[in-house]
Formats: C-alpha cells, sequence, structure tokens
C-alpha cells in the first residue's frame, strides 16, 4: 500500500463531494419504453412487478454521472428497508429492469448500474458502437498516472451511488451491501474501502487483485495491465499508479463482512490473485469454490450470495 494512498483517495471523495447530487427518475413498467421489449425490456414483460416501483435513475457526479435502474417496493416504509448496490461484469452493456423485482419484493431498495456512466434506455445498436468505438478497449487503457486511470471515474460513480441510496429516507440504517463479479467484484472492493457504511458484500471471480504480481513473477487478475513475462522487466511505474486501485489495498482497511468466489479454470481472474486479496481482508469472510468452472458463477454460487445476504439483512435488523 502506497503511503499516501489513504490521501490520495480522500482528496478525490473530496472532489466528488463538491459535485452536487441531482437525481432524476423516470418510471418503468411493462407500457413504457415498447422500443426496447425485443431487447432490455424483454424479461420485464414476463415479470409480475405488483407492488414494486422500478425507475431509471440518473444521478450527477463527476464527469459521466451514475445511470441506473432502481427497484423499491411500493409499500416502502421510512427507516426500514436494506440497501443493494449492484455492479456489472466487464462489457458495456445497460443495467436491465427484470434484474431485481424479486428482491424489491422482499423488501430491499436495489439500484444496479452499469459501469461507464451510459444511457440505460437504448437499442442494442447504442451499447454495440460504443463498444466498437469510444469505450473500444476500455479495459486495456495504460494510465500515464493515477488521475487519468479509466476505472477512476468507474469506482467514484461506485461511491456516488452508495451515497444516493444511503440518502433515501427508507434505509433501516445498518444494511448496505454491494455486490459484483468479474469487474463488478473489483467495483465492489473500490466500493467497500470508499464508503465504510457498507456492512456486506460479495465479490465472484474478482478483477484488480494483485495488479503488482509481475514483481513476483506471477500473472496479476484481470485487466492485466502490467503482465509478467519472461525476461522482461516489469513497467515499474505502471505499478506504482496501479497500487492505489488494487483490491488487496481496499479490503485492509474495512471490516464489512465479505463473500467470495473462484473458479478453479479461470484464466483471467486467477483464483491465486484473488486469494491474495481475499487474504488481506480484515473482516469476516468465505470463499466458495467452484472446481470445474472458468470465469464464471454457478446458479448455486449465486443462491449461495443471495442468502448470505438475507440472512445478514434478517439477523441485523
Amino acid at each position: 500500500m502506497p503511503d499516501d494512498f489513504h490521501d490520495f483517495w480522500n482528496k478525490k471523495l473530496e472532489e466528488l463531494s463538491k459535485a452536487p447530487m441531482v437525481v432524476t427518475h423516470q418510471v418503468i413498467d411493462h407500457e413504457s419504453h415498447p422500443q426496447l421489449h425485443d431487447y432490455s425490456h424483454k424479461s420485464l414483460l414476463q415479470e409480475d412487478i405488483t407492488g414494486v416501483d422500478i425507475s431509471y435513475t440518473r444521478i450527477t457526479a463527476l464527469g459521466a454521472p451514475v445511470e441506473g435502474i432502481l427497484s423499491q417496493p411500493v409499500d416502502r416504509k421510512r427507516g426500514k428497508h436494506p440497501l443493494i448496490l449492484a455492479v456489472q461484469g466487464a462489457g458495456v452493456f445497460p443495467a436491465q429492469p427484470h434484474n431485481f423485482v424479486k428482491d424489491a419484493k422482499k423488501g430491499a431498495v436495489v439500484l444496479e448500474i452499469n459501469a461507464h456512466g451510459i444511457l440505460n434506455d437504448q437499442p442494442a445498436s447504442y451499447y454495440t458502437e460504443l463498444t466498437q468505438g469510444r469505450l473500444k478497449d476500455y479495459s486495456k487503457q495504460k494510465p500515464q498516472s493515477r488521475d487519468d486511470f479509466y476505472f477512476l471515474g468507474i469506482f467514484l460513480r461506485v461511491k456516488r451511488a452508495l451515497e444516493y441510496l444511503k440518502s433515501l429516507p427508507e434505509w433501516d440504517g445498518k444494511n448496505l451491501c454491494i455486490y459484483g463479479s468479474s469487474q463488478g467484484g473489483a467495483q465492489t472492493m473500490a466500493g467497500v474501502y470508499l464508503d465504510p457504511d457498507v456492512s456486506i458484500f460479495s465479490a465472484f471471480v474478482p478483477g484488480f487483485c494483485d495488479h503488482s504480481a509481475a514483481l513476483s513473477k506471477r500473472q496479476p487478475g484481470w485487466p492485466r495491465v502490467v503482465s509478467y513475462e519472461k525476461g522482461v522487466e516489469p513497467d515499474l511505474e505502471k505499478i506504482e499508479i496501479l497500487r492505489y486501485f488494487d483490491a488487496t489495498n481496499f479490503l485492509k482497511c474495512r471490516k464489512a463482512e465479505g463473500l467470495f468466489a473462484i473458479g478453479y479454470l479461470d484464466g483471467g481472474c486467477r483464483p491465486a490473485t484473488i486469494y491474495v486479496a481475499y487474504n488481506s481482508h480484515i473482516g469476516p469472510h468465505k470463499m466458495i469454490h467452484q472446481p470445474y468452472s472458468g470465469h464464471s458463477v454457478l446458479e448455486s454460487t449465486e443462491k449461495a450470495r443471495d442468502e448470505f445476504v438475507w440472512n445478514h439483512f434478517n439477523s441485523n435488523r
């Protein structure tokens, strides 16, 4: 961990705090957005959304806004509900409105955000154009400094999303969860550090673990900004930048309860890198082993996460 690790992030959080938080909502239901009924809203039509309010939610931040979908119980009450922030894996795609109907029906207020601050209510061609254009190979961009790393904006949007959720009067004041897989696992661990009110999290097959592994002649986790190559000196300047974004350092500082998962055959987010971060976490934590899996999350692992989260909520009322 760099000596000024906390100073760097405190400065960024101070900059974020000076950006006004302006929130707008647009209602989503079975009749809205018919142009998307063959794309991102198709699965929503198969859901019984009685008792659930769903809306596109935009929250201003630094640079790009937080763009998400908010799912809430219709009969929500002040001070009674746990919060969930869901973050996405790598790629360029929208949050989808059917994803958290069941959690809202169980009493949670859930915000799912896309990673890039892009619109969630566009046809498939919009995301294809971004993938082939402005956001092409975004994860492979090599930072020149701590301030120009693409993921800095991604992580600060996670913090702003958590701030927004906590501002809701429905929050019970105790239960704040964040979870995601792969890139979403990296966002999750950054969120745990950036917001000490997070009480529980899950990070499955997460990236951003052990960025400096090349110094020990091992491969780092995704996105492998500085890879290990036999006989080649690793780029020390890049590694120094990456230390400020390493999940290993994020987890050294917070005691939120955590659930992790690895796939033994995962060549991108390798189990060894994830264990470096896992072993650094100072709070209670558990690992789910998927011996025959690559970079994926099994249905049984997702079920275990839901049980983990809701057991926490129910015991912490």
